[in-house]
């Protein structure tokens, strides 16, 4: 027996290299094993284990013994203890370029789609034999709505009679999995002759239903209901309660519709809406983005009116709540052109694009303090922009990076942005300049690398103003495999300098962008260097779904002002250690509780705390070209 559920068997000679299986499907089964890839660059690393992988197999079988005695001991275990028969789980993939599964098949004529959807206990996109294992999964199972055909069919950039193309399929792979309802998806093709295949879909939807429920007191509080495949149709809804005896009225609500991909179009609406205590908001956003290499043509629009509460530095103070009424609108369209290209990697994946935005923000309630270099956000404003970019861009196909388990999709390439505008505000007009330049890429078989350019500002009287400089650099390791255990490294490097910023907007070391756990304003400046690393150990244990991964991290920062060279700046650290939990067959958030140190106590912070909270999933920044838009400084 094996406890967890769905505990991993990776018994392999010493220091053997993983290969995924992947690719086409023979006409029998779905769950056989599929044609080896060409080696990756990502190289996994695996240290054997035999005396270890014994006493584990002798203390189940104890376990086994023990829960049989008594009726409950054996239901329970019965629901978190798997049978040693199972097939192991394969959730480790080897980093490969998403096209490489099809390329052999180019050219050939799709005859059939036909659409698997797995059952979300049980089987996997890599073994769709495996059933569920206890009665709550299964009961689970019959009681999901799972994704209709119409909405997997609408996601489809394939059609039958069509002409293979390796690069599509591979997008349409990754657009699928990129549905909020699906955790996984896979595209095999199956031979059919030697001019024909047929196309088989398997998708994995998540139990899409959730909800959480925060407590301030006995009598304050809100609760939050959501569904992210409202009865299979795909439909996004979110609905939270909040409640304060001490406000009239004395419930507030916040909902959310959004539907995505209409009719096909890949054209995404969201509308939402807020009420309760000074608060009334309604906000619309329509937007069709830059999806794949191969899309023309992209834009969107959002109108935003009603009021609502913020908290703003006023006269070097932080004030709370602020009431803010505001009527703006935002709308922009972009135009992508193709270029040739010999890369191998991204060729016939390179774009020109071209496109512009405008903006209005007029608010009607701000405070009384706004001024021409004090409180930017709440000016009257009208924004023009426009950019010119080139984007090349492809994907790698991995796991256990930001996911514990699931499919994840790494773009590689790079974008070019070259921006300009011109701002008419209710004092006076400039014009804004700025570039960025971002690239991903990985280091031979260590690392996969992502760095990002950028310089930016408005032009005044023949001065630079609310100017910014900024170079990040994330990257994570190579996954390293010792006995059952998966180890990945991270490090991120930011540097940003503001360059005549007005006097009341700074940076800050608060997350997300400083230190772990540090959540106050008081350290502040218009200079700031992070360095943050941290080595995460997935294990191989699942309870219920629920796999657990250990973590410990290590973050130093300087701030200050522009005048002196950064490391002379007040230099701020802080490590630490916990453990996160994830179901990846859930829409929650992932579990994380730990320990954080500061050696030096900082500015309203103890020395060591305890943190307990959830952590939303990170996504990989890509090289499309979005909204022309004037560089954040945050």
């Amino acid at each position: 027996m094996r406890m967890g559920i769905l505990m991993i068997c990776l018994v392999f000679p010493a220091f053997r290299t993983v290969s995924v299986l992947a690719g086409t499907v023979r006409p029998d089964s779905l769950s056989s094993a599929h044609r080896r890839m060409v080696p990756p660059p990502d190289t996994v690393f695996l240290v054997p284990d035999s005396l270890r992988k014994q006493k584990a197999d002798l203390f189940f079988q104890k376990l086994e013994e023990k829960a049989a005695r008594l009726y409950w001991a054996k239901v329970i275990h019965n629901i978190v203890v798997i049978p040693s028969n199972r097939k192991p789980l394969r959730d480790t993939l080897q980093t490969e370029q998403g096209i490489l599964a099809y390329q052999e098949y180019e050219g050939r004529i799709v005859r059939n789609i036909q659409f698997k959807k797995l059952e979300i206990f049980g089987p996997t996109v890599t073994d769709t034999s495996a059933v569920p294992q206890n009665w709550i999964e299964r009961g689970i199972n019959r009681m999901h709505f799972y994704t209709s055909d119409r909405v997997l069919m609408n996601h489809m950039l394939i059609q039958p009679g069509a002409e293979v193309k390796a690069d599509v399929i591979a997008d349409n792979e990754r657009l699928l999995r990129e549905i909020p309802s699906v955790e996984d998806a896979r595209i095999y093709l199956r031979p059919v002759g030697t001019d024909s295949v047929d196309v088989f879909v398997v998708t994995k939807d998540v139990l899409a239903k959730a909800f959480s429920l925060e407590l301030s007191d006995a009598q304050k509080g809100k609760l939050r209901v959501w569904d992210q495949n409202f009865l299979g149709t795909g439909y996004e809804l979110d609905h939270i309660l909040r409640w304060d005896p001490d406000h009239a009225p004395v419930v507030g609500y916040e909902g959310l519709l959004r539907v995505k991909n209409i009719m096909g179009s890949f054209t995404d609406a969201r509308l939402n809406y807020v009420t309760g205590y000074r608060e009334n908001l309604w906000n619309l956003n329509i937007s069709r983005d830059f999806y794949t290499s191969g899309v023309r043509y992209a834009g969107g629009m959002e109108w935003t009116q009603g009021s609502i509460l913020q908290t703003a530095w006023i006269h070097d103070s932080l004030v709370w709540p602020v009431p803010i009424g505001r009527k703006t609108y935002s709308m922009w369209a972009g135009r992508a052109f193709p270029v040739q290209t010999q890369n191998w990697f991204t060729r016939n994946r390179n774009n020109i694009v071209l496109a512009g935005s405008l903006s209005r923000d007029a608010f009607y309630e701000r405070p009384d303090e706004v001024a021409p270099n004090v409180l930017y956000p709440y000016q009257n404003k009208t924004l023009l922009m426009g950019s010119l970019s080139f984007s090349a861009q492809d994907f790698y196909r991995t796991n256990l990076v930001y996911s514990f388990g699931r499919t994840e999709d790494i773009p590689f390439g790079s974008l070019l942005n070259i921006l300009g505008g011109v701002e008419w505000n209710e004092y006076y007009t400039r014009l804004y300049s700025g570039f960025s330049f971002s690239k991903g890429y990985y280091v031979g078989r260590l690392a996969y690398v992502y760095t990002k350019l950028e310089l930016g500002g408005f032009l005044h009287q023949g001065q630079l103003e609310q100017g910014i400089f900024r170079y990040d650099i994330n990257a994570f390791t190579n996954l390293i495999v010792f006995n059952r255990f998966y180890f990945r490294h991270f490090f991120k490097l930011n540097y940003t300098l503001g360059i005549n910023r007005f006097d009341d907007e700074f940076l800050y070391i608060r997350e997300p962008e400083g230190l772990t756990g540090f959540d106050n304003r008081l350290v502040r400046g218009k200079k700031r260097l992070m360095l943050k690393g941290e080595s995460v150990l997935f294990t191989p244990w699942y309870v219920l779904g629920f796999r657990p991964a250990f973590y410990g991290f290590l973050d130093a920062g300087w701030i200050g002002d522009e005048a002196q060279f950064v490391l002379y700046d007040p230099f701020y650290a802080g490590t630490g250690f916990g453990i996160r939990i994830r179901n990846e067959r859930l829409v929650f958030d992932t579990f994380q509780a730990g320990m954080i140190f500061y050696p030096e106590k900082l500015p309203g912070m103890n020395s060591a705390m305890f943190v307990f909270g959830t952590m939303a999933r990170l996504r990989f920044p890509n090289f499309f070209v979005r909204k022309p838009d004037i560089i954040s400084f945050q």
